[in-house]
C-alpha cells in the first residue's frame, strides 16, 4: 500500500505524536508498504507556534528530503502566517493553531494522488484541517490521529468535532479515548483502537548504570529523585511539579530532574526555581540511551500535565522498574492504572504526598513499577500499534473507495 502521512514535526523533532508517527511508518515501511511522510522543515517546538515577527527565524536542523529508515521525508519550508484569516477565525470563536507552509500545501496534492490512503496526525492545527482537504480533494481515504487532549479548549473547539466526523476513520490511542470520540459525534464504526510503544531494548543497560549516573548527578542513595521527562513549559503544569518539589523538600531530601527541550517560559523561570531551596537538575533533550539512563537513576517520575492524550513518559519509565505519578485527567488513569499513583490536577499538596508515599514505601512502589513494565511487554508494543492502524485503514477503505488502484498489500489488512 502506499501511505502518505501528514504530520507538523518528524524526529529528530522530539513529542509524543511525533514518536507514535515514526514507530508507525517504520513498521509500514519494514512490512513492504511504501511510506512517505509530508511534515516541516522543523525541530524545535516553539518554532510551531512562532508568532508574527518571529514567524521567519525558524530554527532549521534537517534536510529538506531524506530517508529515514526506509521512509521517504519530505520536510518543508514554514511561511509566514496569513493573520488577517488568522483574526478572521478567531471572530468566529476558532483559534488556527500551528504553522501554515505554502510548500507543504503545495506538495500535498500530488503527494496525495500518489497514495491509496492518507493519514493525518494531530486535529486542532493549520496542517490537519489541510491533510484532510488536500485527501478530499485528491478522492483518497483520510485517517486521522488526533493525539486528543480532553478538557484543553484548543482541542474543545467546534471545528475540531467536525474535522473528527469528517475523516473516514479515527484511531484512539485508548478505549476512553475512543468513548471521547463517540461522545464527540464521531460513529462508533469509524473508530479504532490502537495503542502506544516505546523500545525496551538498553534497559538492563540502563538500570546496570544507574548507581554511576547518580553519582555523575551528585545524589547520594538516601536522596529521592524525582524526574519529568518532557517539553518544559507552563503547558506541562511545571509549576505545580515545583511547588510540591517545595513541599517535599521541607520533608526529607529530594532532587527534582527536569529532562527535555526547553522554552523562553522556563528560561525565565527557571532562575527563580533555583532559589526556593530545591535542587534542581536541569537537562537538555539527551540521546535515547542517556534518557533511559537517567530515568533508571529516578525513584518516581512525574506528569503533571493534566492534558495529555496519552502520556509515553508512563512506559518509559516502567522500561526501566520506575513507579509513575500522574494527574487524573483524561486517559491519565486508565494509563497509569495500578502500575503507579494519580493526584488532583493542579494540587501540589496532593502530588507531594503521592510521591512521598512511593518514595516512603520502597517495596509497594516497586512492585507497581513491576506491573507497569509487564504492560509494557504485553500491551504496549509497535506490532499491536500498528494491527490497531491496520484496523483504521481497513475501516477507511471500506469507507470510501480510493480513486488509484491499491496494491495487493492492501488484501493483508486485518
Amino acid at each position: 500500500m502506499r501511505i502518505l502521512h501528514l504530520i507538523q514535526r518528524f524526529p529528530p523533532g522530539i513529542g509524543g505524536a511525533e514518536v507514535w508517527c515514526e514507530g508507525v511508518a517504520r513498521h509500514q515501511a519494514a512490512s513492504g508498504h511504501a511510506v512517505e511522510v509530508l511534515t516541516l522543515r522543523l525541530v524545535n517546538e516553539e518554532d510551531l507556534w512562532d508568532d508574527w515577527p518571529h514567524a521567519s527565524s525558524a530554527t532549521v536542523g534537517v534536510g529538506r528530503v531524506d530517508s529515514w529508515a526506509g521512509i521517504r521525508v519530505r520536510r518543508c519550508t514554514p511561511s509566514r502566517s496569513p493573520y488577517g484569516l488568522l483574526r478572521a477565525a478567531e471572530t468566529l470563536g476558532f483559534q488556527l493553531a500551528g504553522r501554515f507552509s505554502t510548500e507543504l500545501f503545495g506538495l500535498g496534492f500530488a503527494a496525495a494522488r500518489r497514495a491509496d490512503i492518507v493519514h493525518v496526525h494531530q486535529c486542532n492545527v493549520v496542517l490537519s484541517f489541510a491533510g484532510v482537504t488536500l485527501a478530499r480533494l485528491a478522492r483518497r481515504p483520510v485517517v486521522i490521529t488526533p493525539h486528543f487532549h480532553p478538557g484543553d479548549p484548543g482541542y474543545e473547539q467546534p471545528p475540531v468535532r467536525w474535522l473528527l466526523r469528517r475523516c473516514d476513520a479515527v484511531i484512539a490511542v485508548t478505549p476512553r479515548e475512543a468513548t471521547l470520540f463517540a461522545e464527540r459525534g464521531v460513529h462508533p464504526d469509524r473508530i479504532a483502537v490502537s495503542s502506544n510503544a516505546i523500545e525496551t531494548s538498553g534497559s538492563e543497560a540502563a538500570r546496570s548504570a544507574r548507581p554511576r549516573v547518580r553519582r555523575m548527578l551528585g545524589l547520594d542513595s538516601a536522596t529521592g529523585m524525582i524526574t519529568f521527562l518532557g517539553r518544559k513549559s507552563a503547558a506541562k503544569d511545571l509549576p505545580v511539579l515545583m511547588e510540591a518539589a517545595v513541599r517535599l523538600g521541607r520533608r526529607r531530601d529530594v532532587a527534582l530532574a527536569l529532562v527535555g527541550p526547553g522554552s523562553a517560559w522556563f528560561s525565565k523561570q527557571s532562575a527563580d526555581w533555583h532559589t526556593r531551596g530545591v535542587r534542581l537538575i536541569d537537562l537538555a533533550a539527551i540521546p535515547e540511551d542517556a534518557k533511559r539512563a537517567v530515568l533508571a537513576a529516578s525513584d518516581v517520575v512525574v506528569q503533571p500535565s493534566r492534558y495529555e492524550a496519552f502520556g509515553i513518559v508512563f512506559l518509559e519509565a516502567w522500561a526501566q522498574l520506575v513507579p509513575v505519578v500522574g494527574a487524573a485527567a483524561g486517559a491519565i488513569p486508565d494509563v497509569v492504572a495500578d502500575g503507579g499513583l494519580t493526584f488532583a490536577p493542579g494540587d501540589a499538596g496532593d502530588l507531594a504526598d503521592k510521591v512521598e508515599w512511593l518514595l516512603s514505601h520502597p517495596e509497594e512502589a516497586t512492585a507497581m513499577a513491576a506491573r507497569g513494565r509487564e504492560r509494557v511487554l504485553r500491551e504496549h508494543t509497535w506490532d499491536r500499534v500498528v494491527a490497531g492502524v491496520d484496523r483504521a485503514y481497513a475501516i477507511a477503505l471500506g469507507t470510501r473507495t480510493a480513486a488509484a488502484p491499491l496494491s495487493p498489500r492492501v488484501g493483508a489488512v486485518p
